[in-house]
């Protein structure tokens, strides 16, 4: 990210921005495309159903992107691409298990979309306070992951934060 920083102007926070949108688009789209595919089975197991309104979904998801992005924060001390790496899945992971905990929401998107959310925050952020930008140095841990390490490993680790919490939910209950 710091080379990447140095090569271009401010608005590179936007061109990310954007990426990350795109990349989280297609993850819908695909996602979507398989529900379709899913629908369409003669032999299609009933799926769980989840009775939270738009509301409760709607605070998953902002629990989830702050416990994460608090996460983000401590874990995210520079911009080396293993610890970013490191930050993005445990800061995910500890966010939608975190969220679960709370609320019982069994939809998957209300997890997965959180570090969508950190990441457009953080490059918003970036972009209205830089910092020494010129020089490389971000100053802000939000900033430091590439847009497809949010949509890659950001998503699998709130997944697997879901299905973690939601497994030890169900062990506990027994």
């Amino acid at each position: 990210m710091a080379s990447l920083l140095q090569l271009s102007s401010l608005n590179v926070y936007l061109v990310l921005i954007v990426e990350l949108l795109l990349l989280n688009a297609m993850i819908a789209a695909s996602w979507f495309l398989l529900y379709v595919i899913r629908q369409r089975r003669p032999d299609k197991q009933p799926t769980i159903p989840d009775p939270a309104d738009w509301s409760e979904r709607a605070l998953t998801t902002l629990v989830t992107a702050l416990v994460m992005g608090i996460c983000m924060y401590l874990l995210a001390q520079t911009d080396e691409k293993k610890q970013v790496f490191a930050a993005v899945g445990v800061s995910s992971f500890a966010g939608a298990a975190a969220a679960y905990a709370f609320f019982e929401v069994r939809t998957a998107a209300c997890y997965a979309i959180a570090p969508f959310c950190v990441g457009v925050m953080g490059y918003l952020i970036g972009y209205f306070i830089p910092g020494a930008w010129q020089t490389g140095r971000i100053g802000q841990p939000l900033s430091y992951p590439l847009p497809l390490d949010y949509a890659g490993i950001g998503i699998a680790g709130s997944l697997l934060g879901y299905w973690s919490a939601h497994k030890w939910k169900e062990e506990g209950q027994q």
